[in-house]
């Protein structure tokens, strides 16, 4: 109760694990193939910082349990070594029964090195990150990302406005579960965004207003007011003019008060 056990690698606990109202921690590299309950109290604390542990029978992720998970590297990419992973081979299955009301913990640490807390050297608040926490050979159950709460009271990292969230993902979509890191632009970033985009429709309204001045309308005009090119004779001896037209212009001939329109 309360106590403290670890598997090296390269070795297998098949004992029974129980727990009773004081809980335990569970670490080190070694692989687990009993059926695990983490419950209240009781915590996951993989490898040597980090680390890897492997599991090969029924894990569960009960209310009020929790997984310290260590970060070393934000962008180096190895589960195990740049960041703490959990491992659920064979047969083993994990099931979260943790719920929204009581959920399971994810405890955030940041290494400035091997065993030693601090500032994690590669990550940056503006950076977007996912490193994978745990991965099965059989689908994951109970999964909701409401069913986990996220404590960086042990990152010492700053996280700016940047938000943390775990996600299912990998082959089938539910075999491995990951936390994610995504900035979230400040205040001031939104406005400049914002006025951006306003400049933007701005531009495009003058566009179409300038298009719509440009556009030549060509109304009829009497034929009276248009300039002579030369005289001719009509057939009534009456002398009349020739224009040159445009369509819509409209052609009246006086000495017959005959309207036409081209």
């Amino acid at each position: 109760t309360g106590g403290v056990l670890g598997v090296n690698s390269g070795v297998t606990l098949a004992n029974t694990i129980s727990f009773g109202t004081g809980g335990g921690r569970l670490g080190g590299n070694g692989t687990w193939a009993g059926p695990i309950a983490v419950g209240t109290n009781v915590f996951l604390a993989p490898g040597d910082s980090p680390g890897t542990m492997t599991f090969t029978g029924a894990l569960t992720w009960a209310p009020g349990g929790s997984y310290d998970f260590e970060l070393l590297s934000a962008t180096g990419g190895v589960p195990g070594t740049s960041h703490d992973t959990i491992v659920v081979s064979g047969g083993g299955t994990l099931n979260i029964t943790a719920t929204s009301g009581t959920p399971f913990n994810l405890n955030l640490i940041s290494l400035s090195s091997f065993l030693t807390a601090g500032n994690v050297s590669d990550f940056s608040d503006l950076g977007t990150y996912s490193w994978k926490i745990a991965a099965t050979a059989n689908a994951i159950t109970g999964f909701a990302s409401s069913n986990f709460a996220i404590n960086n009271g042990g990152f010492s990292n700053s996280t700016g406005v940047g938000v943390f969230s775990v996600s299912l993902g990998g082959p089938g979509g539910n075999t491995e579960l990951f936390l994610n890191f995504t900035p979230i632009p400040e205040p001031s970033t939104w406005i400049l965004l914002a006025a951006g985009a306003g400049l933007l429709a701005v531009r495009g309204l003058r566009r179409r207003v300038v298009r719509r001045r440009a556009r030549v309308v060509h109304a009829p005009r009497r034929l009276q007011d248009r300039r002579p090119t030369k005289d001719a004779m009509g057939t009534s001896g009456s002398t009349i003019q020739s224009f040159r037209f445009q369509r819509g212009d409209v052609l009246r001939l006086l000495g017959n008060s005959a309207d036409a329109c081209l």
